[in-house]
């Protein structure tokens, strides 16, 4: 494919016209700042670093500015950091890129619906805009993207962090369904020392109770703790702040960091694996972690602490983490089973990850892998007839040069 940015700005300068905006993404706008006037940037034409900075209200300025939106990108729009506060329809293809117009969305309250199962979530890990949309307001958080860029096929992630010694917070308004009693709510953050970690929730905005006060503890950066919060079940409308306590003093910018949310109802964790597949050729349970890149690789893990998603959808333990905390998956068969196929995807650099099982009967070795490169393992488990399997991954050293990247499961005859 060949892109020519060229033709990219005479489309734009027959298809815009005042108020008309254009977007770019992060990185791809070099060729922009050559071809249109300098005044231009951030007037007319943004890249997706413009709302990385915004609070509420300038987002609010922002959106009902009147004029046509587009975006022009190399990769699917769906992939972009944007993509999580518009709608977007494709337009066309022009100079190799992709050009879509697109309406940014204000979703507030945010209205939470079950599934069949009576089961509800709400999931962010800032990799996209989407508390942009959907955020209630929020106070002194910019978002921060940190890349691992001395490590192959490892792209980073975004942060929300504090930038300022003043009042930090960031603050949701949902709608739950009837009659709900208590929420769970599980974070993951990192703190400077002498600092905390507040959540406070209520049924009326201006009138919100602390539940939960985190403080730093002496040597640890980051946390992951649960919390069940009781709510009004006579009001659907609950409200939820998560707030940076510190004193300004000794104030460290880059060190108050929320990284993940979620809260939920009653969700289960692990697995059910469908015994009976639709075609030979597909598995029984496919993680997709490079494809999706959703939080379905949380709600499949029974012990998850400290480790995270980077934004190309491979999974890693934050250095400066609890040592030795492992990722473990946990599947659940709709009958007995004895042989599986482990299709296990994963990355080191002068590092190891050791693979270990568990069928109810304690932990056995599979192996270690040390490959210095990414590499697929093919492991045929055979094991006494169980409804019941763990797959564990234990990393010698924290950090993203030791991943994993896939996780698929066959039954076999």
């Amino acid at each position: 494919q060949e892109y020519s940015w060229r033709l990219v700005f005479d489309y734009l300068r027959k298809q815009t016209r005042p108020p008309d905006r254009a977007f770019v993404r992060g990185g791809e706008e070099i060729f922009l700042n050559f071809y249109l006037p300098e005044g231009s940037k951030n007037t007319y034409w943004f890249d997706e670093s413009y709302f990385l900075t915004l609070n509420a209200d300038e987002y609010q300025k922002f959106r009902d500015t009147p004029g046509n939106d587009y975006f022009i990108s190399i990769p699917e729009i769906y992939d972009t950091f944007l993509a999580g506060a518009i709608d977007y329809k494709p337009v066309t293809k022009v100079g190799g890129f992709n050009v879509n117009k697109i309406h940014f969305l204000r979703k507030v309250p945010v209205r939470i619906t079950k599934d069949t199962k009576g089961e509800w979530e709400y999931y962010d890990d800032f990799r996209t805009s989407k508390f942009l949309k959907e955020a209630d307001t929020w106070k002194n958080l910019k978002i921060s993207y940190l890349g691992n860029f001395n490590v192959p096929q490892t792209y980073g992630y975004y942060n929300l962090v504090q930038t300022d010694p003043g009042e930090s917070y960031i603050q949701y308004h949902f709608r739950l369904p009837v009659g709900t009693s208590s929420v769970n709510l599980r974070p993951f953050f990192s703190l400077q020392q002498g600092g905390a970690f507040v959540v406070s929730a209520g049924s009326r905005k201006n009138q919100l109770v602390p539940v939960s006060t985190i403080p730093a503890r002496q040597g640890l950066q980051y946390y992951h703790p649960t919390a069940v919060i009781p709510v009004n079940p006579q009001s659907q409308d609950f409200f939820l702040r998560l707030e940076f306590k510190n004193d300004p003093s000794q104030f460290e910018i880059g060190k108050n960091i929320l990284k993940v949310f979620w809260l939920y109802n009653n969700f289960t964790q692990g697995a059910t694996v469908n015994v009976v597949p639709i075609a030979e050729s597909e598995y029984h349970y496919d993680s997709q972690l490079e494809v999706v890149k959703s939080n379905k690789w949380i709600q499949h893990t029974i012990q998850n602490t400290g480790w995270i998603q980077a934004h190309d959808g491979i999974l890693f333990l934050l250095a400066d983490s609890e040592a030795n905390q492992p990722l473990v998956y946990q599947f659940s068969f709709d009958k007995p089973v004895s042989k599986v196929d482990a299709f296990l995807k994963t990355f080191t650099s002068e590092n190891a990850i050791t693979v270990s099982y568990d069928t109810g009967r304690g932990w056995k070795p599979i192996d270690t892998y040390s490959d210095n490169d990414t590499k697929v393992h093919l492991e045929k488990l055979t094991f006494v007839e169980t409804q019941l399997l763990s797959i564990k991954f234990d990393c010698k050293k924290t950090g993203p040069t030791c991943q994993v990247r896939d996780v698929k499961l066959k039954i076999r005859p």
